[in-house]
This record gives structure tokens, C-alpha cells and sequence, in this order.
């Protein structure tokens, strides 16, 4: 076996990852130290970042942090070990947690990136394969500063305002939110939208029902699910062949992680049969 650096570029050809090494106090800690478990994304996983992301992989000097650090733990952490909502300290600033989860057929994710190839052996530790980069959960900040900084949720914003959930949304539980686009409250009929928007129980009841319990990826609807909402009533989240949807409104974009649950962003408003 060769150490995680050589593992990774000669034996899986993770060629980007690697050249962010080059030259770094990490790469050094990955040819002669351990053991460690690195999550590497593959080449194509550094294609659509964003050009602060860019910047933050390159350490500024040989042994500062940089977003690589975030990419690796302490220890031999192999697939099967993974627990549902577990954090392991990476050896980026602060220690910053990475979230493992669990769902059925063995889909296990890190912060929502996907491993495709886990438990690649090295001299030094584990490598398992993800199909993006990650960064830390709290860059952004919590679910209510993702949904109240953004332009294009003011609309299901002012919902959460009306049906008291902000302060919910900055705790420490975790959740999931399908959070309409404006668009799609433009699109409702004018009477509901107005409903929705001015009467407290109408609010509180359509809000609890885009708000589900846990961290659920995109990655995780392999098989089609039913999630309960905190409204009575379940979604049904599923994949079809031009993307995830949640009941009928489709993912537009998804996976925004925030520090206490993960955002996706929806083209529909969904309604309760109630």
C-alpha cells in the first residue's frame, strides 16, 4: 500500500485534488503521518465552485488551513462504522464538523456530497471518493440567515415570519426545507396566495408543511420516500429521469447545507390536502 497522497494520484487518479496539495504542510501530513481518512472529491467535483471556494483551497501560506483541510478527519473511518447525522472534527480551522448520513441501499454522504467509491485502502488511512467538494456547514450560516438573506425566498420568508418559525430555524435541531422560489408563490391563484401570506394558521399550517425533521441530501432519493412534515401529513420525495422532486414541484437547486439542516429549493408551493 502507498500513503494517502500517492493512493489518491497514482492509484485513483484524483489528479485535482492532489495539485492542491503541491507543496502544502498537509501534503506532508499525508505522505508521513496518520492515519487519516480523506474525503476527495473527483476532478469533476471542482468544476462549479464559486470563485471565493477557488481561492479558499489554496493555502495563503505552506501550513495555513485552507478548504482541503476540511476534507480530511483523524482516524481510520470505514464505510460500514458511518452513523445517521454523525459529526467528525476535519482538520480545518476550528476543527469544523463534516455530517455523515446514512440512508437505505448504503447511500452515505458528507455534508450531501455523495461517496461513489469508499474505502480505498492506503499505508495511512482510508480514502473514500466523493462526487463534489464540501465546505464547511456554517459558511453560509443557519437555515433562517440561507432563507432571509436571499432574494428569491422573500416571499416564503415573510411565511416563516408569519407563522413564528424563524426562531425555530436558528436552534440547533436539525431540518430540512423545501423552500419555494417567488416565482412559484406568483403562481398560485391570487385569493391563496393572499391567504397563505396574511392569516396565521394558514401560514403556519403551509410553512410546517415545506419543514421536515433530519438532514435528507438530494443523493438520498436513490428510491422514492415518504417524509413527514411538521404539518400532519407526508411528502413524497423522489427521483424521476429529469431530476428530484418533492410530491409534484421539482428540485431547482439543492443540497444548500446550512449549520442545522440542508435547504432545497423548489418551483412549487405545496399545498395540504387539508
Amino acid at each position: 500500500l502507498t500513503n494517502i497522497v500517492e493512493t489518491a494520484g497514482d492509484k485513483l487518479f484524483l489528479s485535482k485534488f492532489v495539485a492542491l496539495l503541491t507543496n502544502t504542510e498537509l501534503e506532508e501530513s499525508l505522505k508521513f503521518d496518520g492515519a487519516f481518512t480523506a474525503f476527495v472529491p473527483v476532478d469533476e467535483g471542482f468544476l462549479n465552485i464559486s470563485y471565493d471556494d477557488r481561492e479558499r483551497l489554496h493555502p495563503w501560506t505552506f501550513n495555513a488551513p485552507s478548504l482541503v483541510h476540511y476534507h480530511v478527519v483523524k482516524g481510520r473511518h470505514s464505510y460500514s462504522k458511518f452513523r445517521k447525522n454523525q459529526e467528525i472534527p476535519t482538520l480545518y480551522y476550528g476543527a469544523k464538523d463534516v455530517r455523515i448520513n446514512k440512508y437505505a441501499y448504503g447511500v452515505v454522504t458528507v455534508n450531501c456530497a455523495r461517496i461513489i467509491m469508499p474505502d480505498q485502502p492506503a499505508s495511512n488511512g482510508i480514502i473514500h471518493v466523493i462526487d463534489r467538494m464540501i465546505k464547511p456547514l456554517d459558511s453560509i450560516g443557519d437555515l433562517a440567515e440561507i432563507l432571509l438573506k436571499q432574494d428569491r425566498f422573500s416571499k416564503f420568508s415573510q411565511l416563516l415570519y408569519k407563522a413564528n418559525l424563524v426562531k425555530m430555524l436558528q436552534g440547533d435541531r436539525h431540518f430540512t426545507i423545501f423552500a419555494p422560489n417567488d416565482a412559484a408563490f406568483d403562481r398560485l391563484p391570487k385569493i391563496i396566495k393572499e391567504k397563505i401570506l396574511t392569516e396565521r394558521k394558514v401560514a403556519e399550517a403551509i410553512a410546517r408543511y415545506h419543514i421536515v425533521k433530519g438532514v435528507h441530501c438530494g443523493a438520498s432519493t436513490i428510491m422514492t420516500w415518504g417524509l413527514n412534515t411538521l404539518h400532519s401529513g407526508s411528502l413524497t420525495f423522489r427521483c424521476k429521469y429529469n431530476g428530484n422532486y418533492v410530491n409534484e414541484a421539482k428540485l431547482l437547486t439543492e443540497d444548500i447545507m446550512a449549520g442545522n439542516g440542508v435547504v432545497h429549493v423548489i418551483d412549487k408551493v405545496l399545498l395540504p390536502d387539508s
